[in-house]
Formats: structure tokens, C-alpha cells, sequence
């Protein structure tokens, strides 16, 4: 039998040639008596291929079986394999496709078998591990498949160099005791050869070490040793290497092949000393190519030209810890989780048996750290090299024993941000204790190094013992208090909403998938009913206190096909308040946080609801656990799009950047919520020292101030002070507008106009309190909704003929089957008269039936004034087309004291004319009314429907042949209201969330508004509205209106 001389080397350096058994070489014909039950043996031929690894003249020769997945070629021995030491089998096989071969041992009931994979046209060596087996003695079969599962194939197949021998402990590729034993080849940087070893006192006591000089021209220094015949990993695929490094930095030690690599990155965290680093390569055990040992020193630093000895690479076999995933966070767990490279204190930590095994710590291995005797603030030391990620995992765990008690201190340091120090006590002695730093408040600073210092500050004359475990990174978990886990029988009422069973079955069960991260004995299990909205009930043992904090979270585990989950909370003043969240996967645990951060002012919600995937088909079960209060992580602002005309409402809104004064402006609770500013969050600015102190918001480019060009801004003032806007940047000179607060310590809305403004490119608004006097520093401010609108409407209100004159947000009351349409534009029926525009409104009136009164009509929500400029003349006009004479009603709502000016009525008497009609509003004040309302005729319902044309709604007889309207509004679409007709509560289906939802009677009055982040499905209690007809308005998170709709009360 002929080796290759790779192999010997292997075998002696292993100690184990002696020890082998060559069970087949064929070089005086077949050492055993091999039978084809399938297929042929062609017995003994000569080598069809001398030239790689098997020079041997004679070899095997086998053709496997057509149609025989597993072909039978076999071997019956007279005595038992013994496989005490020799249980490591190699073959040689030559084989015409790249295929698997399948090695088994069999017999006595017992059986062995591994698979290796093999490529085409050349002699492979195949390492076979039957280890598992070692205390077997009654197999007697040796059976080889070559490719095993392929039925299709019949090739022929040359096998050889059957041997047993005990698995190696080690293999040694590099020492340079003898002079180099690889071929290293220095393709960029230099290669000095051996040298001697400048410091024999530590962990290499070696007289010769390599040493390699990196290029400082390339980033990646290439320094390589390549070879004919591959690496065998099967078996040693644990690398383990000394290096001397001149700096702290990091290298790559890579293995190679055709189409097969494997890296592994380190950390060298100490300078100009021997550091043994350990590897990994258990992912390469089946590679079959591996001809390449590549090093990487400083990798992906060009400039870098430093000198690195290394020392003694060695293959070692795989331990229980191969093939291990590092878990982000674990720095340490002194098992397999070993993530941390040491510096300070490398020599002092060791893993070894947990001396006090307990409930706080059961693990088998902890570290042992052995802190220097009269060193105060000796200290273990891991370092990264690059930053640690902290934006997530920023709460430092772990668990220490200490002889002695005194105080512990985790340290952050080595970034670009200055170190951050926490001391924790140690409460007891002589027994383990988990310790938690929270670094959250550095999540975004630049740290390299964790320190921690046992019995900090404190020295001692001998050296100390201390044990140290689990050290890893955690997420902030939020405090929480739980309301319901299901132990026990439950703490809160669950059934079916309103027993009824068309919402479904619950009950409390085993959790059926008691499994990370959901372990606990018991869970409930709720499946849906045949009703569309299908809901859970759970009825709070105290009304919740939302105040501090607002996030409810619930362990679920969903079906195959669920998407989505609403909780709902009632109030039986405020009503259901929903939040409408993802299910993100299904068939496991996961936990769904709902954030109520808008309602946190509500104190009365009883009663909690689950909604699982409405409208759909998915019956569950879905289980629920750990209900649990904590404090915010959702982001409340998740999905809001942007508004151009908002500059900052301090909430989901905050829409340019602060460039000067931030340090001055925080998001604060509102300290006066009132009608006058009903946010729960405002901005609170507080006075710097400088008479012309102030904060400047800067967009990304230049304010579109072509229409809206009006600034809005709510200020609440401690006192009655001057204060000054001023636009600049741009191209145009800069303008300030400087007025006094009218009132101090309330809300008061200031509207400052820059319409001179427009064209002039300017970015820039800087706002002034106190402006130009001696500052009171501390002083303190409240600002909110800082946003661009339109002048109050002073002439034109609507003229249909476009954007931003043309309103499609009408909504009709009172008119039966139209109840769900809005006022169209249309063509101008009769371009003569009084109006001759080319676009007017149409608005259809329902003929008698249900839902239909005389008050049939229409309205139309805006967020600009009307502003009534001449005292005389507060009028409001529309030029108007019927088939015969009416009565029309011009109602103004929405004004700052007067909620409804009533139906305030005018007579059009030109029928299938265009006639202008006057509404007079002298006897109100001018309030600056918001909304309007229509109805067209009101003394009578129509026999059958009926087309009626509006126009040009202006104030005080003034023109609309300007370039200004009161609504632009997108086209309105119709929501759909279940149930309907409706009793208790009524959703709607809306495509996104809402920002406010309101109710009006038949009447045109609002009896109902929902100011919440309303999300579709969520339940809206109508419980105190007297039965009748109702309308819907919903407004998106922009304040736009988004829909309406229509719904009958019973």
C-alpha cells in the first residue's frame, strides 16, 4: 500500500500508524471476500489512475446495479470489527461523477453507517467516523453504496486503502522549529522566514516563530500557503494559533478550496504579547478541496505596514461546542457561548466548574477571574476592536460570586465617547448574585471595551478569587405589570363579547406549545364565530391607569394565516378606544405591543376587547397569555405621512430641523388642556439668557408659500410679553412680524401673515419670546401647532372650477339612498344668466323612501375661517339652479364661541334660472365659522329624485375670480358601517388609521366625536345616541378628511 506523504505526516504526527488496521489495499489481490448482491464486482485491477493520491498499482473495481438505488456491494468478516480504538475508517475512491458514498457496518442487531460526498475523475480519501459505536462488538458486515439513492446510475466505481485506525488528537501544520513546514508565500507584505522568538517567557516558550511584515499599500495584505493534495477536516477541524502583535487590531485565518471557503475573524486585543486564539471550522468538516491557508493581519486597513509573529498552527479535533452560533449579546457564558476576546485580565480568567451550584445559577462551567493581589483596580478587560452595537441590547447582565463583599464597577470605554462608569453593591458574600447595568442612556455613543472590577478599589495582600457568569448584553425591558398569565384560573373575566356564541368559544387550557419564550403552564384559548367581527371580552379588576404608562403587550400564538389583531378598550364616557397591530408569525410565541399613549388621559376603561382577523374565515384556535402594562416602545408615529404645511405639532409632525436653540425646546406634557388646545403633548420652551435669544427651524428647502402662507402657531405664555417671527434664508430680504401676547397663561392661537413672502425662497422661521428684553432665563413657554395655512376666507369660498376651489369633501345627511354620495362636479347645465362658469356642483336629492326628510342638504368641514370683513355686509352668497321655487338653508358652523348659526333661510324664486342667493349672518357675530351647511329645499320631499346645481359661494357679494379657496380637498370615498341598522356600537372600515371620527344627526348638529387614533374594525359606542339616522366624518392623521358614511340607531 502506497501513502501519500501528507497522509504519513498526519499519521505519525497523530502517534497512531502503528495502531492501524488495513482491512484492504489489494496489492496481492483482495484481502477480503467481497460479493455483489447487486451490480458486478470486476475484482482486482490495475490503477487506472496514478497520478494523484493512490499510486498503487492494484485497486478495486465495482459497477453498480441499474435501477439499484442502493446497489449491494458487501463484505460478511468472521469476527466482529472491533471498534474500541480503531473506529475511524478512510477509503480511497475514484469515481466518474460527483456523487455521495455511504460506508456502513452492520450485524447482531446493531448498525454504523456515515455518508461523504466525493467529485468526479480523481482519487478521493473518504473519512468515515464510527466513534458512536466504540463500545460495539457484534458487527461483522462491512457494506459500501456508491451513490446510494441514485437509480439511474451504473457507473463503475475504484476503491482502495481500506484501513481502521484510533482518531487523531492533532494535527501540527506549522511550528518552524525545523524551519517553516508549509510553503507561506508572502503575494503582498514580506515574509522573513523564522525568527527568533522575542519573548519565551509567556504561553510560547518556542525558540522560532514566523514573521510576516503586512504591505501598507493594501487593505487586505495577502500572505498564503497552497498545496496539491486538499486539507482533511473531517475529523480535525478545530484551528488553534499563537500571534505576537505589535498592535491591537484584528486578523482573518482562512482556509480555501475549489468552490469551498471558510473564514474566521479575531480580535487581537493586547499588543507585544503571545495570545493563543482558537477557531472553529466545523462547517468545513465535509469540504473536500481545502489546498489554501490564508492569513490576514490588520484586514481592511491599507495604510498599516506592522510586523506580526505567529507560532504553532494547529488542526485539533472538533469539541462539544462546534458548530456554535454566536447569540447577539452573550459576551460571555464560559460554556460554548464564549464571545469575548480578553485583554486586561486574559491570564487571570478561566472557565472552569461551578463552585455553588443554585437556583440563581445552575450552569455547569462559570469563569473563574483571580484578581492580582495589592492591585486595587485590576480589572477583566473584553475588548472589540470596532464599536459595540448598544442601539438594542444596552443593559449589561451578569452574574458574579465574591468572597468578600464589596462593589462591583461595568465600565464602558475605548470609543470616541467618554467613558461610562456604574457601581453596583455587592449585597451578600459567598454566594451569586445577578447584577444588571443599564447603559441605555449611551445607546448611541461609540464604545470598543467592557471593564469590569471585582471588589473595585479595593486591594488585598494575596490574590482573591472571584466566579463570574452569563455576562450579556439585554434589551431595556420596560417595567410592566401583568393583569392576566392565565395561573391559577385567571385574574380577569373572559368570555365570548356579550356571551354571545356568534363571537366565539373561550377557555383556560395547557399551553400547547409550552416552548421559548412562553413557558408558562397554562394559557387562554379563544376561536372566533361566525360573526364577522368576532370579539373577546376581558373585564378589568380596576380601571387602568394609563398615565405613566400607555402600552398594553400580549403574548399570542396564531394559526396558519392570521395577519391581524385589535385591542380595543372601553370607556363608558369616551367610548372604545382601538389600536390595531400585525401579527407578525404564526405557529410560535410572539408578543404584540398596542400603545394607547392618546387615550392616557382617560381613567375609566372597565373593559378590554380582542378582535382576531376580522372578516375572515380563520376560526384559530389563537392562545393569549402574559397581558401585561409597561411603558412605550411602539412608535406612535409608525405610518403617519408627511405634512408639507406642518413645520412641528411636537407629536407625529415634527417636520424640520431645529438649527438653533434646540438645547431650549423639549416634547412636553400639555399643562393646560382646554377647547382651546385639546394635545396631550406640546413643545415647552424655556428662555435662554440674551434679549434676542431664539430658535430657528430650518426646512429642507424653501417654504411653499403660494397659498398657504399664513403661519399658525399656539403659544401659551406665562405673561404678557412681545414676541417676533421673522422668515429668512432664500434669496429675499427677510421679514419679521412682532406682536404681543393677548393673554397670559392660556392657549392662544396667533396667525401671522407672510403672504408677501411667497417667491422669496425663504427656509428659515425664527421664533422670539420676549423678544428684545431683558431675558428672565428659565422663563418658560408652551408651543404647538406650528403650521402654514390659508388667509381666513375674506372673498371666495368655492367656484368648483378646481384645484384648490373644487370641495369633494360634502357630505349628505337626510337623503335616503343618496345618504352615502357627495355634491359632484359637473358641466354647467346653462352657461347664461348670472353664472356662466364652466364647472358647477350637483347636488341630487333622494325621492321619498327611507332615511329621506325635508332637511335633506349636505355639509362641508374646513379648517379656515370665514372672515366677514365689513360689519355692514355679513353675508354669504351662491348662485343656485332648480327645476322649481324653494326654500334654502345656509347654515355656518364650527365658529370659536358660536357653535351653529341655526337655519338661516333665503328664497330662490327663478326656477330653471341661475339665481345668486343671499344668506344674511348680521344678527351673529363674526366668529370665524369653519363648516357649512346645505339644504336646498327645505319645505319638501320630492316625488322623485332631483338635480339641483351650486356655485360660487363667496363672502359679502364679493367675486370668485381669485386664487384662493376655502377646501381642497381629495375626492371623499364612502366607508362601509357594520353592523347597520345598529344597537350598541357600530365600525367602520376605514383603509387607515383616522385621527378623529364624527358623528351628526339628521339634523346636521354633531352629537358624537372620537378624537383617537382610530384604526379599521375599531368599535364606536353609540350607546348614548337616541335611535334615528346618523353620519359619519373621518379624518386622517393629516386632519383630512379621509371618508363618511351613514348608519341607522335602533
Amino acid at each position: 500500500m502506497k501513502k501519500n506523504l501528507l497522509i504519513t505526516f498526519l499519521l505519525l504526527t497523530a502517534g497512531i500508524l502503528s495502531a492501524q488496521v488495513v482491512w484492504e489495499d489489494f496489492e496481492n489481490g483482495a484481502n477480503l471476500n467481497w460479493v455483489a448482491a447487486d451490480g458486478v464486482y470486476n475484482g482486482v485491477i490495475a490503477n487506472p489512475d496514478t497520478s494523484g493520491i493512490n499510486q498503487s498499482d492494484s485497486v478495486g473495481s465495482y459497477t453498480k446495479g441499474f435501477d439499484r438505488g442502493f446497489s449491494l456491494f458487501r463484505v460478511q468478516m468472521d469476527t466482529a470489527f472491533d471498534l474500541t480504538e480503531n473506529n475511524i475508517f478512510r477509503m480511497q475512491v475514484w469515481s466518474p461523477i460527483a456523487t455521495e458514498v455511504l460506508l456502513k457496518l452492520e450485524g447482531g442487531g446493531n448498525a454504523v453507517e456515515d455518508r461523504k460526498s466525493i467529485q468526479d475523475s480523481a482519487w478521493t480519501e473518504l473519512t468515515f467516523d464510527f466513534r458512536s459505536k466504540s463500545d460495539v462488538n457484534t458487527m461483522t458486515d462491512m457494506i459500501i453504496f456508491f451513490s446510494p439513492g441514485n437509480n439511474m446510475d451504473s457507473s463503475t466505481y475504484y476503491f482502495d486503502n481500506i484501513i481502521a485506525e484510533p482518531a487523531p488528537s492533532e494535527w501540527v501544520l506549522e511550528d518552524f522549529e525545523d524551519g517553516p513546514r508549509l510553503n507561506w508565500e508572502a503575494r503582498n507584505g514580506t515574509f522573513t522566514g523564522v525568527v527568533e522568538n522575542p519573548a519565551t517567557d509567556g504561553i510560547n516558550p518556542s525558540l522560532n516563530v514566523g514573521s510576516y511584515t503586512k504591505s501598507d499599500s493594501h487593505s487586505f495584505s495577502l500572505f498564503i500557503h497552497e498545496q496539491e493534495e486538499p486539507l482533511d477536516l473531517s475529523l480535525l477541524n478545530r484551528a488553534k494559533i499563537q500571534i505576537y502583535s505589535p498592535v491591537k487590531t484584528e486578523f482573518i485565518l482562512k482556509l480555501e478550496g475549489s468552490g469551498e471557503a471558510k473564514e474566521v475573524r479575531m480580535n487581537i486585543p493586547s499588543a507585544n504579547v503571545w495570545r493563543e486564539y482558537v477557531m472553529d471550522f466545523s462547517d468545513a468538516a465535509d469540504f473536500t478541496t481545502i489546498t489554501k491557508i490564508i492569513l490576514f493581519f490588520d484586514p481592511g486597513v491599507e495604510e498599516s505596514g506592522d510586523t506580526y509573529l505567529f507560532d504553532n498552527l494547529v488542526l485539533l479535533p472538533p469539541d462539544e461546542c462546534a458548530g456554535t452560533v454566536p447569540i447577539p449579546g452573550v459576551v460571555d457564558n464560559f460554556e460554548c457561548q464564549r464571545n469575548a476576546t480578553y485583554d486586561n485580565g486574559w491570564d487571570q480568567i478561566s472557565a472552569v466548574d461551578n463552585p455553588d451550584l443554585s437556583t440563581v445559577n445552575s450552569t455547569a462551567k462559570v469563569g473563574q477571574y483571580v484578581k492580582p493581589a495589592t492591585q486595587a483596580w485590576a480589572t477583566l478587560v473584553a475588548d472589540y476592536d470596532n464599536a459595540i452595537d448598544l442601539s438594542t441590547l444596552n443593559v449589561l447582565h451578569a452574574k458574579v460570586w465574591s468572597p468578600v463583599g464589596k462593589r462591583m464597577l461595568f465600565k464602558l470605554e475605548g470609543g470616541a465617547s467618554p467613558a461610562r462608569e456604574i457601581f453596583l453593591e455587592m449585597p451578600d458574600s459567598n454566594t451569586w448574585v445577578d447584577f444588571t447595568a443599564d447603559f441605555s442612556q449611551y445607546a448611541a455613543e461609540d464604545h470598543k471595551r467592557i471593564a469590569i472590577f471585582f471588589a473595585a478599589g479595593t486591594a488585598y495582600e494575596e490574590d482573591v478569587t472571584f466566579y463570574i457568569d452569563e455576562i450579556m448584553w439585554a434589551e431595556k425591558m420596560n417595567e410592566a405589570t401583568i393583569l392576566e398569565d392565565f395561573e391559577d384560573g385567571g385574574q380577569l373575566a373572559w368570555f365570548p363579547t356579550n356571551n354571545d356564541m356568534g363571537n366565539g368559544t373561550f377557555e383556560i387550557i395547557d399551553n400547547p406549545d409550552a416552548t421559548a419564550p412562553n413557558e408558562s403552564a397554562s394559557v387562554g384559548s379563544y376561536s372566533r364565530g361566525s360573526n364577522a367581527f368576532s370579539s373577546l371580552t376581558a373585564i378589568l379588576s380596576d380601571p387602568l391607569d394609563l398615565s405613566e404608562m400607555t402600552q398594553l403587550n400580549l403574548m399570542i400564538w396564531a394559526p396558519e394565516g392570521a395577519s391581524t389583531v385589535t385591542m380595543q378598550l372601553v370607556s363608558p364616557v369616551e367610548g372604545n378606544k382601538d389600536a390595531t397591530r400585525d401579527i407578525s408569525s404564526t405557529g410560535e410565541w410572539i408578543t404584540v405591543s398596542f400603545d394607547f399613549g392618546s387615550s392616557a388621559s382617560i381613567t375609566d376603561f372597565g373593559q378590554l376587547n380582542l378582535i382576531f382577523d376580522a372578516e375572515t374565515e380563520i376560526a384559530g384556535p389563537y392562545y393569549i397569555d402574559n397581558l401585561s402594562q409597561g411603558e412605550t416602545t411602539v412608535d406612535p408615529c409608525e405610518g403617519v405621512e408627511v405634512d408639507p404645511n406642518i413645520i412641528d405639532n411636537f407629536e407625529c409632525q415634527r417636520n424640520a430641523t431645529i438649527s438653533l436653540g434646540a438645547e431650549d425646546l423639549e416634547v412636553a406634557p400639555n399643562p393646560d388642556i382646554t377647547q382651546a388646545n385639546n394635545s396631550t403633548t406640546v413643545g415647552k420652551y424655556t428662555e435662554p439668557d440674551g434679549p434676542w435669544a431664539a430658535l430657528v427651524y430650518e426646512a429642507a428647502g424653501p417654504f411653499d408659500l403660494s397659498i398657504y402662507n399664513q403661519l399658525n402657531m399656539k403659544i401659551w405664555a406665562p405673561r404678557q410679553v412681545p414676541i417676533l417671527f421673522k422668515l429668512e434664508g432664500g434669496s429675499g430680504d427677510v421679514m419679521e412680524v412682532t406682536m404681543d401676547v393677548t393673554t397670559a397663561e392660556e392657549w392662544v392661537n396667533y396667525s401671522v401673515d407672510f403672504s408677501d413672502a411667497a417667491g422669496r425662497g425663504h427656509n428659515k422661521l425664527t421664533l422670539f419670546m420676549n423678544a428684545g428684553q431683558e431675558a428672565t432665563v428659565g422663563e418658560e413657554y408652551y408651543w404647538d401647532d406650528i403650521q402654514w395655512g390659508l388667509a381666513p376666507f375674506e372673498t371666495c369660498i368655492v367656484n368648483f372650477e378646481g384645484d384648490p376651489y373644487n370641495p369633494t369633501g360634502w357630505t349628505y345627511f337626510a337623503n335616503g339612498t343618496y345618504a352615502d354620495s357627495t355634491i359632484n362636479v359637473v358641466d354647467n347645465p346653462l352657461k347664461e344668466g348670472v353664472n356662466t362658469s364652466d364647472k358647477v356642483g350637483r347636488f341630487v336629492e333622494a325621492a321619498e323612501g327611507d332615511g329621506v326628510q325635508m332637511f335633506a342638504g349636505a355639509f362641508l368641514r374646513g379648517n379656515t375661517p370665514i372672515n366677514f370683513t365689513d360689519p355692514n355686509n355679513q353675508t354669504i352668497s351662491m348662485d343656485i339652479l332648480m327645476d322649481h321655487e324653494a326654500s334654502v338653508v345656509f347654515k355656518l358652523e364650527s365658529g370659536e364661541t358660536v357653535n351653529t348659526t341655526g337655519d338661516v333661510m333665503a328664497q330662490y324664486t327663478t326656477p330653471n334660472e341661475w339665481q345668486t342667493v343671499t344668506w344674511d349672518y348680521s344678527s351673529f357675530p363674526n366668529d370665524q365659522f369653519k363648516t357649512i351647511s346645505l339644504i336646498l329645499d327645505f319645505d319638501n320631499i320630492p316625488t322623485e329624485d332631483k338635480e339641483y346645481f351650486i356655485d360660487n359661494i363667496r363672502v359679502g357679494g364679493t367675486s370668485c375670480d381669485i386664487s384662493t379657496g376655502i377646501f381642497n380637498v381629495e375626492p371623499v370615498p364612502t366607508f362601509m358601517v357594520t353592523p347597520n341598522p345598529a344597537v350598541d356600537a357600530v365600525r367602520i372600515e376605514a383603509p387607515e388609521e383616522m385621527s378623529k371620527i364624527e358623528i351628526y344627526n339628521a339634523m346636521g348638529q354633531q352629537v358624537k366625536v372620537v378624537r383617537d387614533r382610530y384604526q379599521s374594525q375599531s368599535e364606536i359606542d353609540i350607546n348614548e345616541i337616541q335611535p334615528g339616522i346618523y353620519y359619519i366624518q373621518a379624518y386622517d392623521l393629516k386632519g383630512k378628511l379621509a371618508g363618511h358614511a351613514k348608519f341607522i340607531k335602533h
